[in-house]
C-alpha cells in the first residue's frame, strides 16, 4: 500500500528537525555549514595569495652600516623600547634630503616606540639592537618605507 500524498515519511526531509532542508549523507553537515566551510576555504586561499605577494615584496632587506659603536654597550634596543633619535632621510636616486629631525619639532629628537609601527617598517628594523650613542647609515628599500605610492610630492613612487 502506498502512503497518501503529503504524509510524512520516516527519514524524509522533515525528519529529525531538518524542517524541509535537504539532509546531507554526512550526519550533522547541513547546507549552512557547507556554505560556511566553502567561505572559510576561499578566505584562506585569498589570504595565502596576499601574504605571498607581501613576502615577495619583502625580499629586499634593510642595509645597515655601523658608523660608530660606543665601546661600553651594556644594553641594546629591542621591540617595545621607547627611543629618541635624530635622523636624516635622503632619496636614493639623487641624494636629496627629504627629512631632517633637527629641523623638525624645534630641533628635538623624534620619540617613538620601537617595533610597533610608529615609524616606517625599515626604520623599526634598522634601529633594533642599537647601543645608546651608536650611529648607523641605513638604506631602506621602498617596500619597507612608503611603498609604491610614495608619501607626498617630496617622496615619489619608490623614492627611498
Amino acid at each position: 500500500m502506498l502512503p497518501r500524498i503529503g504524509a510524512r515519511l520516516p527519514g524524509g526531509p522533515q525528519a529529525r528537525g531538518t524542517r524541509g532542508r535537504e539532509r546531507s549523507s554526512h550526519p550533522g553537515l547541513t547546507a549552512g555549514s557547507m556554505y560556511f566551510l566553502l567561505r572559510l576555504i576561499v578566505f584562506f586561499y585569498m589570504w595565502g595569495i596576499f601574504t605571498a605577494q607581501e613576502e615577495e615584496e619583502r625580499t629586499e632587506e634593510v642595509k645597515i652600516e655601523v658608523l660608530h659603536r660606543p665601546e661600553n654597550c651594556s644594553k641594546t634596543s629591542k621591540k617595545g623600547d621607547l627611543l629618541n633619535a635624530h635622523y636624516d632621510g635622503f632619496l636614493a636616486k639623487d641624494g636629496s634630503k627629504f627629512y631632517c629631525s633637527r629641523t623638525q619639532n624645534e630641533g628635538h629628537p623624534k620619540w617613538f616606540v620601537l617595533g610597533v609601527g610608529q615609524v616606517i617598517k625599515g626604520l623599526d628594523i634598522a634601529m633594533m639592537e642599537m647601543c645608546p650613542g651608536e650611529k648607523r647609515k641605513v638604506i631602506i628599500p621602498p617596500s619597507l618605507a612608503y611603498g609604491k605610492k610614495g608619501y607626498d610630492r617630496s617622496l615619489p613612487e619608490k623614492g627611498i
